[in-house]
């Protein structure tokens, strides 16, 4: 079988640092939250959570799953600030980079 990683990246999203003291089981709730809402009928998808700069932390997973390709969400605007992640993605993999376009969010 063929294997892609999906990556999702918004810039606006924010981690808010909150005691736990049972990471794994929050983390373990998160990923299967996610999966079951943006990975509907991949039963073999896993989400792997990674905290660094995001274009090398994606690459990098990349390296690890030895995916056949990358597809990534371009923000369907010419505006330098946006999209520099899926730019840097593009310019760097040594993988085919299927680029999709986002849906502007309202």
């Amino acid at each position: 079988g063929r294997t892609a990683l999906l990556v999702r990246l918004r810039s606006g999203d924010r981690v808010r640092a909150a005691f736990c003291d049972q990471v794994q089981y929050e983390t373990e709730a998160y990923a299967n939250e996610f999966l079951a809402r943006y990975c509907r009928g991949a039963p073999d998808a896993r989400l792997a959570l990674r905290v660094g700069v995001p274009a090398d932390e994606i690459l990098a997973t990349a390296d690890d799953v030895a995916p056949d390709m990358l597809a990534i969400g371009w923000p369907q605007t010419d505006d330098p600030t946006r999209g520099r992640v899926a730019r840097e993605i593009v310019n760097r993999s040594r993988l085919p980079v299927l680029v999709v376009a986002l849906a502007e969010q309202t």
